[in-house]
């Protein structure tokens, strides 16, 4: 799995995007097919990141397509998100 994961993260695209997101489209995208998640205001299209997620993808599907900060603080106050997820940004969450 490591490899395939350095394989998807190196053939994915770097995005920088300044677009704004409302809470409507977020909530728009709770599936396998298409799901985002906002963290801290910013919007990630994780669709394919489920399979990698060490959790499982159902614990991404229960968060899609809303603002998971607060489950995400609980389980991973010490990751880096930005880091992790960079390639899968698509902009802030418009309030």
């Amino acid at each position: 799995m490591d490899k395939q994961w350095k394989s998807f993260q190196e053939s994915r695209k770097s995005v920088s995007s300044t677009e704004w997101i409302s809470f409507d489209e977020l909530r728009l995208h709770t599936d396998e097919n298409s799901c985002w998640i906002a963290l801290e205001g910013l919007v990630f299209d994780v669709t394919s990141y489920l399979k990698f997620h060490p959790g499982g993808k159902d614990k991404l599907l229960e968060v899609a397509g809303r603002d998971a900060t607060n489950e995400f603080r609980l389980i991973h106050r010490y990751v880096n998100f930005k880091a992790v997820l960079r390639k899968f940004y698509l902009g802030k969450l418009k309030y």
